[in-house]
């Protein structure tokens, strides 16, 4: 719809195959219909001034990420080709970006090496490396797979026979 129309009254008629909108008995925007989930269509056109302006690409995103380092370009690429649309991934990546004004981009950095490191390269992930201050561990997150062998509360083999 329109921007100018938010906030107006319209008409919607949706058939299989499209979507009409009207306002005033006059189509104003007519868009193919989508029949899976999350599927949807932006026509510039009918965005207002100030977000087309400010639309964010990929390789906006990819520039801001090659100033802090490979390890937070590595996650934001990661990010962008998850998603079948990478608008869709836009606000998760200038999430993880911003991290850098609150961290500094050093410890941005490390937290995504980390969060690659670990396999894990989510906003989530990123953002307790850097509230626990553990960016820099070199296992964080990463449990022990071999128990030790020796203990002081175990017996062994001889205290049973």
């Amino acid at each position: 719809v329109p921007h100018h129309l938010v906030s107006h009254t319209v008409t919607i008629e949706a058939t299989a195959q499209i979507i009409c909108v009207y306002y005033q008995s006059k189509v104003v925007a007519q868009h193919p219909r989508k029949h899976h989930d999350g599927g949807f269509t932006t026509v510039k056109e009918h965005m207002p001034d100030a977000h087309i302006k400010q639309r964010w690409s990929a390789e906006r995103l990819m520039g801001w990420a090659d100033n802090i380092g490979s390890g937070v370009r590595a996650v934001i690429t990661f990010q962008l080709e998850r998603r079948q649309h990478p608008e869709q991934a836009v606000k998760r990546c200038l999430a993880i970006l911003s991290l850098a004004k609150k961290y500094s981009n050093e410890r941005l950095e490390a937290a995504c090496q980390q969060a690659l490191l670990l396999e894990q390269p989510y906003l989530k992930v990123i953002t307790n490396l850097l509230v626990n201050n553990k960016e820099h561990a070199s296992n964080a997150g990463v449990v022990d797979e071999q128990p030790p062998l020796t203990h002081h509360n175990i017996r062994g083999q001889h205290y049973y026979q």
